[in-house]
């Protein structure tokens, strides 16, 4: 039996910040502010594609969850902020246990940087939501 492991990325605009409880701010008049949205939303260098390949070519699927046959999709809020850093990632949803979530978030936080969101030109502090799609396939 082989494993192979099969990431999906949802990279839609109704996933990318799939979460309704932020309000945007009327003015970016605090430097530190995060905003749910913006004219310009953050991207993975490449695109849809580069992420895909950097999810595929470094997430280890956990051994527990292997095991198991946990199969499902991991739900990662985060900020990219002004220079394309990524902070604060967190689980809001996890389908999948077995240590699936653990490794989602190592995943996030060693991404390299991303090209920031823009608001009026300027680059921004913006929250995202990135589902990886956790699946072993026989």
């Amino acid at each position: 039996e082989n494993e192979s492991i099969d990431i999906t990325t949802s990279y839609t605009e109704e996933n990318k910040v799939s979460t309704s409880s932020f309000n945007t701010p009327s003015s970016l008049q605090n430097a530190d502010e995060v905003v749910a949205f913006a004219e310009t939303m953050p991207a993975f260098p490449n695109g849809a594609m580069g992420l895909k390949r950097y999810l595929k070519d470094n997430l280890r699927y956990p051994k527990e969850a292997s095991k198991k046959g946990l199969e499902g999709t991991i739900y990662i809020k985060f900020i990219v902020d002004k220079k394309g850093a990524i902070l604060s990632p967190e689980v809001i949803k996890d389908n999948v246990g077995g240590g699936c979530a653990a490794e989602a978030i190592r995943l996030v936080s060693k991404m390299p940087k991303w090209w920031p969101g823009k608001q009026n030109g300027k680059a921004v502090n913006v929250y995202y939501t990135l589902p990886i799609k956790f699946s072993i396939k026989d």
